[in-house]
């Protein structure tokens, strides 16, 4: 893996869309639920938000663990 390629897996982040997917709400929905309390299109997280968000660190957290582990590999094995 080249310097471009392990950084770009470090990059990646997790996507409004995904977030939608996720919690089964649109993206207009997670968008809204994002803004400030006191605007006039603020609408309420979708039910269940905190188990989905936290499944979604989990996965994002064991790619990162992945990536460190094919990066420690790979010195390993060039030493």
């Amino acid at each position: 893996m080249d310097f471009k390629a392990a950084t770009d897996r470090l990059i990646t982040r997790v996507t409004l869309p995904e977030i939608a997917a996720a919690c089964g709400s649109s993206v207009n929905s997670i968008e809204r639920a994002r803004m400030d309390p006191e605007s006039g299109s603020y609408r309420n997280p979708p039910a269940g938000w905190e188990l989905a968000v936290a499944k979604l660190a989990r996965e994002r957290s064991g790619e990162l663990q992945a990536l460190a582990e094919d990066l420690e590999e790979q010195h390993r094995s060039r030493s």
